[in-house]
């Protein structure tokens, strides 16, 4: 059985990041630009809710933004400030509780169960998180809980909570390039398999054969059987109580070992191979 997870998703986060570096941004139309490659052909990562309004979306290359949307500021992506500043979202998350997976500055998740026994449900704990994500300065931020990280991440889309043993109706109308595997979603689609619920219907033996073990994979995804570990960090201690601060008995012996450190700055931003399809 999947562990209930909570996701919470910040849209457009090189945005709201680059606005908490510039508040004169703010209420003015902004796209950041993918990291990298030649500034002719930059292509938009992410447009403020501004910008979208004037057909600014990402995938469309500078010279298109700029030309539906002559007001618009155009910033190159900082993958290291962005995931500086979702430091101080982490943080305030950590005050729920002690461990999440940082996936991508923007996006987090959590085992639900001590949190929501503790609060009183799921839907409590996903009120709390939006709640505590808003006193750091993010009031449009997502939050959702299902069972397993792939179901969670798509409610925190619609920023909903889906009842135990109800992710495959909740999966099945969903279309299959959420699965974040483009050549796979094209065969599907070619093969009239464009919904989730349709390549869930299928014998997993049979997409085994005809799709290999990452097909398989992704067909246990789409059936909401996401049985995939969170990969949990533990937060450092904070100033006021460091390492160097607490002492050992003379003659004790240090731990043994220590939980995962939490990740920087720059590691964030360099963990890619977990990131989700493109959109979020």
């Amino acid at each position: 059985m999947p562990e209930r997870t909570c996701c919470l998703w910040c849209p457009d986060w090189p945005v709201v990041a680059l606005r908490r570096e510039d508040p004169d941004l703010h209420d003015r139309p902004v796209a950041v630009l993918e990291p990298g490659g030649a500034r002719s052909r930059a292509t938009v990562r992410a447009a403020s809710v501004e910008a979208r309004a004037t057909g600014v979306e990402p995938g469309l290359r500078r010279r298109e933004a700029e030309a539906r949307c002559v007001e618009l500021v155009v910033a190159e992506a900082d993958p290291v400030a962005e995931a500086r500043a979702f430091e101080a979202v982490a943080r305030a998350v950590e005050t729920l509780t002690p461990r999440v997976e940082l996936e991508r500055p923007g996006l987090l998740s959590f085992p639900t169960r001590g949190p929501s026994r503790y609060l009183g449900g799921d839907g409590a704990l996903a009120e709390r998180v939006r709640a505590v994500v808003a006193g750091a300065g993010v009031p449009d931020a997502r939050v959702g809980v299902a069972d397993g990280p792939f179901t969670a991440r798509l409610a925190a889309r619609r920023s909903c909570v889906v009842p135990p043993g109800g992710s495959a109706a909740f999966l099945a109308p969903w279309p299959v390039d959420v699965l974040g595997a483009p050549g796979l979603a094209d065969l599907l689609v070619r093969l009239g398999l464009p919904r989730l619920g349709d390549f869930a219907a299928l014998p997993g033996p049979a997409v085994l054969a005809r799709f290999g073990a990452d097909g398989w994979r992704a067909h246990r995804r789409a059936a909401g059987l996401d049985d995939r570990l969170l990969a949990l960090s533990v937060p450092p201690p904070t100033s006021s109580r460091t390492s160097s601060s607490i002492r050992r008995r003379p003659g004790s012996r240090p731990p043994r070992s220590r939980p995962r450190p939490w990740p920087t700055g720059c590691s964030i931003a360099s963990r890619r191979a977990g990131w989700p399809a493109p959109g979020w």
